[in-house]
């Protein structure tokens, strides 16, 4: 499935490219970074495969999009070293909820891990988002879709990400 993905990818014009993960049971993602990283080692057709992007399970329900909340789980640190390590050390970007407990020492530790952290599907306010972004945290995934908008009294997450030079902002461009 990979390699069919790299193909298409490089059919329409990318060179490079992070399969991203979405929530689904612990062994689930598990075997697909696995898989990740064994196209990352060996190469193959098509677009350049460099890691994994792990989009979910630590999200809030408030906004979790098509992520279902049942899978939803909390940020340890032990996890997430084992989420690392079935990757190889391919894991490159792992996306959270900033207000779950434990979300500052997660974004910390995965940066001493050379994993980047991008925040989304969550109710965050614009203080908790910045507060992630003092602890490390690089941007916002797919900004305004699956997190709190831009509102004169709360400023919320797109407020925080549109206004921290240090965050970088994914687009849908849909």
């Amino acid at each position: 499935v990979l390699d069919k993905l790299a193909m298409h990818k490089a059919r329409e014009g990318v060179g490079s490219w992070l399969p991203t993960t979405v929530t689904t049971p612990l062994n689930t993602i598990h075997a697909a970074l696995k898989r990740i990283a064994q196209r990352c080692q060996r190469g193959g057709p098509g677009a350049q495969v460099l890691g994994s992007y792990l989009e979910g399970p630590y999200f809030t329900p408030q906004n979790k999009g098509a992520h279902p909340p049942e899978l939803f789980r909390e940020l340890e640190i032990a996890e997430l070293d084992q989420l690392i390590a079935v990757s190889q050390h391919t894991l490159r970007v792992v996306a959270l909820a900033p207000e779950k407990e434990g979300a500052l020492q997660a974004i910390r530790h995965l940066k001493q891990q050379n994993v980047r952290v991008m925040l989304g599907h969550s109710a965050a306010t614009w203080q908790q988002t910045r507060a992630a972004f003092d602890a490390g945290a690089d941007g916002l995934v797919h900004c305004y879709n699956g997190m709190t908008g831009l509102h004169h009294r709360e400023p919320g997450m797109v407020g925080a990400g549109l206004t921290d030079k240090r965050a970088w902002l994914e687009l849908i461009a849909d």
